[in-house]
């Protein structure tokens, strides 16, 4: 019998088949994790700018409030124009770990305002949700 024997072929075979296929799996997970880390910086790109058309829309209501004399009133709508102007930016620039450190020393620092935040998001949210969906006519033709 020349060569190797027929087992120890099989056995470099199947070991070639799975480091192949071991580098497929590991280059797709790269791959996937490519891609949400790319949907993921446009998500936050798109909310920054969200943020940013609020904050010159309140910049406007302020300007339109001076005008019209209602000075506390506009000094109130231009810190809540610098605010979210404030929060775009941090959105756009910092990267996702930054943000989560942010978020945790910010529960540890303040738990009673974040806790309070947290519900309020969600009361907002289950209001949104509850608006969004569509509901059948009451009497007289009327939404329940």
């Amino acid at each position: 019998m020349a060569g190797n024997p027929p087992a120890s072929d099989a056995r470099a075979q199947l070991a070639e088949v799975k480091d192949r296929v071991v580098e497929h799996a590991r280059t797709s997970i790269r791959q996937a994790r490519d891609s949400a880390a790319s949907s993921l910086t446009d998500s936050r790109r798109q909310a920054a700018d969200q943020i940013a058309g609020v904050a010159s829309a309140l910049k406007r209501t302020s300007e339109h409030l001076r005008s019209d004399n209602r000075g506390s009133i506009a000094s109130l709508t231009e810190s809540l124009s610098q605010h979210a102007d404030q929060a775009s930016s941090y959105i756009r620039d910092s990267n996702l770990a930054k943000m989560r450190q942010d978020a945790e020393q910010l529960a540890r620092r303040r738990p009673g305002a974040v806790l309070g935040a947290t519900f309020a998001v969600g009361l907002l949210l289950a209001r949104f949700l509850r608006s969004s969906q569509g509901r059948p006519a009451g009497p007289g033709g009327r939404n329940a």
